[in-house]
């Protein structure tokens, strides 16, 4: 009874350790990105088993992790989160297991203790949500440690040593580094159980002749691959003090993340008491001789296994971010010396041992809360290039990738399938297999290229040079600083070129001299022609847009600088210069038929538009491909009459009072939605009231009426927020209905779509009235005030000045309206302009509150090659819609002007 009663209450107690580890290790376990050693994990996991073996005999880990991970997902498919259950499943044998070693090496509380360290550690935790081996490692470190004591023990059965002999083949098969285990256990036997010597020798002769095959066939690409990557990292050795200090710190409390980070050294104070208690432990040995007690079997496999790691990173340094998980199968050692000091500090100073626990678990809190919140590896997330790529891949489209690890992102990323999309290049330089690969992806679409650069690019600059001479570019965007994405695309319909209005000249001395369009039903491709003197085409860039008959912009395209992402530097570009381009930009999915008006915006180096945009002609767009699948950010599948809702699109960024939510809706019609239908997008606040709203029709020139489409259709919407709108969060609503009689679409038993909460941010407003260095007090119409500027000295030739203007408000205008600052000689010719809503965006004119201040300063710089003389400055106000410009009036109402001109001193 008494046996029974005890086991289940350990039983009990380990359910409880068990629990509480498995929650800490599924807590965000989709937070942070894959990163490259994750990716080559997917990257092996998605060959075959003989492939798998092949491949992984030239990398730095043996194959026996990947081989579980392969059959893993062929159950559980290759998403980050299944793969990471797998190393989340892989980790929680290690809390029983700890329990086991410390019972047998102490009693059960010490049982107890290590299996709530285990469970509680963020260095466990960490490597429980990687999709890689050191999870893993450290449960057969556990198992090892366990049975090696056991099989050291005088009288062992055989049971034991086949045991261990298992669990060392396992460790072997999974780490390379795992054989200091077994190396620093043989050390220990030697030491203090010489009369074991004989069976830990057969024992370890025989896993050494079970894994001799595996070390000749994977060995000398080993030893090839360990000489390149030394010799290309460049790493120099830690010294010791550092080397034992950052991997005592890491096992203790884990990698400090963030603002942590430079505190890794306190984390070691944490070990004084209990490393005292061990050594007091061991001076009361009496049972049995001193280096056969618990702590010094722990104490030497610990020591021993990091001592020959810092032996080994003399030889062959090899210091990549957070090192210490390739050593993480020695860090149960110390787990368990924790637990003992504990005990023992438990038994003599009960205090102490409270004090110890509660500040050893408040570092630990401290280190999860850090590593659940603060994002690694950002410059490696792949999932907004994913997304983006997602959204402007067309059919026949293709993805083309240098390394394995991007492979496997796109694997774990994509869905399934999608993976015949994904092709690795068939060398790492180029080469006619290169060309021939790149061709035949062509052949049925476009390319998208991922470019990680951080490693010189030279290869990635190679295949653009081929791509840029032979397609069109798509895209070329930068995410992060390590990577670039590019897309590649040529016409595939054969249709002949359309002219476009062309020339097109802008003040700076810049001619669009010639411009062509094909169309296709995926994309439009450009040919254009440029030519000027100055500024040469590095420092300039430009934006193409579709604008549809509602004034509203349905796609955009910016290409800097000039569609050349390597600009060849030993060129020196000198006036008059000449640039061709050839840009493509992509159809958006769903984009309603109509007429759109394909439209050009040039930018100087500070991306502010140069002038005003023009017009290059009329595109047509007929009905939305059927064969091209939208992708919301927010995906709602909701079943309505005779329409489905697929989901939405809401601005990214921060949304605040006098700002227009912009909102994509997703449909899928089954037929004309009779008669005409209205749409409705409203915010709610907590009581349910509304306190913005949008009622129009969803397409000013397609009524509902005509909504007979195969494929699904897009709609897009400004929701305005008031200016008086309480910061907080809300619920946007959406939906249709007839205005005729009021009457709603319902999707089940609803009338609205719920589509989530929009927080929104509180806009800083000041009402403390500023001291213009320059008065004017001149009124706008609608009773805005300009109240005068300031200027920034010293005012010199080819010198930065910036011109801060002071504003009082009225209210809130119906329109963003921009402020304009124009830099005019004594011909009252433009030389330089900067628009920009006043400051900067961060105040809109639609967010005045009546009476407060606006501080609206900007940046110009004045020309280098003539004198400040007979210079003014031309400011005011326009909508940048219609280019209508906000006159001053005088008292009475009368307009006075469109502008204002002051002297430049």
């Amino acid at each position: 009874m008494i046996g029974s009663k005890q086991s289940r209450q350990t039983l009990s107690i380990l359910t409880g350790i068990l629990l509480l580890g498995a929650v800490l290790r599924v807590i965000r376990l989709d937070f942070q990105p894959l990163w490259w050693d994750e990716g080559y994990s997917v990257w092996f996991a998605g060959h075959g088993v003989g492939e798998m073996i092949r491949l992984t005999a030239a990398d730095i880990h043996p194959p026996l992790y990947y081989a579980l991970l392969q059959g893993w997902r062929l159950f559980f498919g290759l998403s980050p989160i299944s793969l990471r259950l797998f190393s989340v499943f892989v980790s929680l044998p290690a809390m029983p297991l700890a329990y086991l070693l410390g019972r047998d090496l102490e009693n059960r509380k010490v049982g107890y203790l290590a299996a709530f360290i285990v469970a509680v550690s963020p260095f466990a935790i960490f490597y429980s949500q990687e999709i890689r081996m050191y999870g893993l490692a450290a449960t057969f470190s556990l198992v090892t440690m366990w049975t090696g004591w056991r099989w050291a023990r005088e009288g062992a059965s055989r049971q034991w040593g086949i045991a261990y002999l298992i669990s060392v083949l396992a460790g072997l098969y999974t780490l390379y580094m795992f054989a200091l285990l077994p190396a620093a256990q043989l050390l220990w036997v030697l030491a203090a159980r010489r009369h074991r010597v004989r069976a830990f020798l057969t024992t370890l002769a025989v896993a050494l002749v079970a894994y001799l095959p595996w070390a000749l066939y994977a060995g000398p690409k080993l030893l090839s691959y360990i000489s390149y990557k030394v010799g290309k990292d460049h790493d120099l050795p830690l010294p010791l003090l550092t080397y034992f200090g950052k991997h005592l710190s890491a096992f203790t409390v884990g990698h400090l993340e963030g603002p942590l980070a430079a505190f890794w050294p306190w984390a070691l104070l944490l070990l004084i008491p209990l490393l005292a208690a061990g050594a007091q432990a061991l001076s009361r040995q009496r049972k049995q001789p001193l280096l056969a007690s618990p702590v010094a079997y722990l104490t030497t496999l610990l020591l021993i296994a990091l001592s020959l790691g810092f032996i080994q990173q003399l030889r062959a340094p090899f210091i990549p971010d957070r090192f210490e998980r390739v050593l993480l199968f020695a860090a149960p050692a110390l787990w368990l010396l924790i637990a003992l000091g504990l005990w023992e500090l438990w038994r003599s100073a009960r205090l102490l041992a409270e004090l110890s626990l509660a500040a050893l678990l408040i570092a630990m809190a401290a280190s999860l809360i850090s590593f659940y919140t603060t994002p690694r590896y950002a410059q490696r997330d792949y999932r907004p290039l994913i997304t983006t790529m997602q959204r402007q891949m067309r059919p026949g489209d293709s993805i083309f990738a240098v390394f394995p690890w991007q492979i496997g992102y796109f694997w774990a990323y994509l869905p399934s399938d999608q993976h015949s999309r994904v092709h690795l290049s068939p060398d790492p330089d180029w080469s006619d297999a290169v060309q021939h690969k790149l061709d035949a992806l062509l052949a049925s679409g476009g390319v998208w290229f991922p470019e990680h650069l951080a490693l010189g690019g030279i290869f990635e600059q190679k295949v653009e040079s081929y791509l840029g001479h032979n397609t069109y570019q798509v895209r070329n965007s930068w995410l992060g600083d390590e990577t670039r994405l590019t897309g590649w695309d040529r016409p595939h319909s054969g249709a002949e070129a359309i002219h476009l209005l062309t020339p097109q000249d802008w003040t700076p001395g810049i001619t669009l001299a010639r411009a062509s369009l094909q169309q296709d039903a995926y994309r439009l491709f450009l040919d254009l022609d440029w030519q000027g003197a100055d500024p040469a085409p590095s420092q300039l860039a430009y934006t193409v847009t579709l604008q549809g008959p509602d004034k509203k912009r349905w796609a955009k395209r910016d290409v800097s600088p000039f569609a050349q992402p390597w600009p060849d530097l030993d060129v020196q570009i000198t006036p008059p210069w000449q640039n061709s381009d050839r840009v493509a930009i992509t159809l958006p999915a769903g984009a309603p038929p109509g007429d759109y008006d394909l439209r050009l915006s040039l930018l100087d180096s500070q991306r502010n538009v140069i002038g005003s945009d023009v017009s290059l002609g009329t595109i047509t767009l007929d009905a939305p491909a059927s064969d091209v699948a939208p992708w919301p950010q927010h995906h709602i599948q909701v079943h309505g009459e005779a329409i489905d809702f697929l989901g939405y699109d809401l601005q990214e960024g921060v949304h605040r009072p006098g700002d227009a939510l912009h909102v994509t809706l997703f449909w899928q019609t089954h037929g004309a939605l009779t008669p005409a239908h209205n749409l409705f997008l409203q915010l709610l606040d907590s009581k349910g009231r509304v306190v913005a709203g949008y009622d129009a029709p969803p397409i000013v020139w397609l009524p509902t009426t005509a909504w007979d489409f195969e494929a699904p259709l897009r709609t897009q919407h400004e929701l305005p927020l008031p200016a008086q709108l309480s910061p907080g969060a809300y619920t946007m609503i959406a939906g249709l209905y007839n205005p005729q009689n009021g009457a709603r679409v319902h999707w089940g038993q609803h009338d609205a779509l719920v589509l989530g909460k929009v927080v929104i941010a509180e806009r800083p407003h000041s009402y403390q009235m500023p001291h213009p260095q320059h008065l004017l007090d001149l009124t706008l119409l609608g009773g805005h005030t300009l109240l005068g500027y300031d200027f920034s000295d010293p005012v010199q030739p080819g010198a930065p000045l910036t011109v801060t203007l002071y504003w009082r408000a009225a209210g809130p205008l119906s329109s963003r309206y921009r402020v304009f600052v124009h830099l005019l000689d004594d011909h009252d010719t433009i030389l330089i302009q900067d628009d920009a809503e006043p400051d900067r965006g961060q105040h809109p004119t639609t967010s005045w509150l009546p009476g407060e201040y606006i501080s609206d300063s900007h940046p110009l710089t004045l020309p280098d090659d003539r004198p400040v003389r007979g210079y003014s400055l031309e400011i005011g106000l326009y909508e940048p819609q219609t280019g209508q410009r906000l006159p001053f009036i005088d008292d009475r109402g009368v307009i006075l002007s469109d502008h204002i001109t002051v002297p430049l001193p």
